[in-house]
């Protein structure tokens, strides 16, 4: 039996009752610990959400959430010469946790943007509805 990993819930899981619609394409299971959260064991990965209910989740997808929860202890000028190198080298120098380190870093970069660019897309659709009805 290997270790048992656990994240908190993600934000839209923590909602007192998630819609059917949203868990559409998850698998519901019987509950393990009867406890809200994230689970990871023996490649099996699950949530279980406060109203008691368990799911399914892309073994895949929490160790990614798992990577990008790391702290990295590294300094912008650490992180910048990781990248020149890469760049550089075409990521032929650089160890697979330094690659790794980038690419969590990238990732993150990259989810902040989505989430920016998913508000503005809120923001100008319901300033575009406001406006219509004027």
């Amino acid at each position: 039996m290997g270790n048992l990993k656990v994240l908190q819930l993600e934000t839209w899981m923590k909602v007192s009752k998630v819609s059917e619609k949203t868990l559409e394409g998850y698998v519901q299971i019987l509950p393990v610990f009867g406890r809200s959260g994230q689970y990871f064991l023996d490649g099996v990965a699950w949530f279980e959400l406060p109203d008691g209910r368990a799911f399914l989740k892309d073994p895949r997808m929490f160790q990614l959430t798992l990577r990008l929860h790391d702290r990295i202890t590294l300094s912008q000028q650490e992180i910048d010469c990781l990248r020149k190198l890469r760049t550089l080298s075409n990521g032929r120098l650089l160890s697979k946790h330094q690659r790794n380190i980038l690419e969590t870093l990238d990732t993150k970069k990259i989810i902040r943007k989505c989430k920016l660019n998913a508000q503005r897309i809120r923001k100008n659709s319901i300033l575009k509805k406001e406006k219509q009805y004027e």
